[in-house]
């Protein structure tokens, strides 16, 4: 993404032309590395907390906080997953094109593809919390040992 700009400064200084496109490139370029990071850190369960709070509590508490906040995230990220996908749908009859025959909004679909996936990704890590508080031994001893085979039946 960093290329592309300074190629664009160096084609204009020495050859008086320019990238056709090129901020609109590098504008979406960053939409699909946004969207594609965070995929990546909710399937790390790595986001970003807006409160410390978890940090602070301890037992139940923690535990209570990890599900509201797990099952808060997921609503809020399938709320964006639809809204974006209907944002697409508006903008596909327009029929806009980003750069070289490449229409906006087959871009633009990172957009629900990456909050589908953060979404189900939160999901997915739920019944980690669940589990934990319905079962306190189940802790990261177990998971470790499930990562490993341990105990896999069959």
């Amino acid at each position: 993404m960093m290329l592309l700009p300074v190629l664009e400064i160096l084609l204009r200084a020495i050859f008086k032309t320019g990238i056709s496109g090129s901020s609109a490139i590098v504008q979406h370029l960053t939409l699909v590395v946004g969207m594609l990071g965070g995929a990546i850190a909710a399937r790390d369960g790595r986001l970003l907390a807006l409160s410390p709070a978890q940090t602070l509590l301890k037992g139940k508490a923690k535990l209570a906080a990890q599900i509201f906040s797990g099952g808060f995230a997921a609503a809020i990220s399938l709320f964006l997953c639809l809204s974006s996908l209907g944002y697409v749908k508006a903008v596909k009859p327009l029929g806009k094109i980003l750069v070289y025959g490449v229409p906006v909004w087959v871009i633009q679909l990172v957009l629900p593809i990456g909050f589908g996936l953060v979404a189900l990704r939160l999901i997915w890590r739920a019944p980690e919390a669940w589990k934990a508080a319905h079962d306190p031994g189940r802790g990261r001893h177990r998971r470790g040992a499930r990562l490993l085979g341990a105990g896999h039946a069959g």
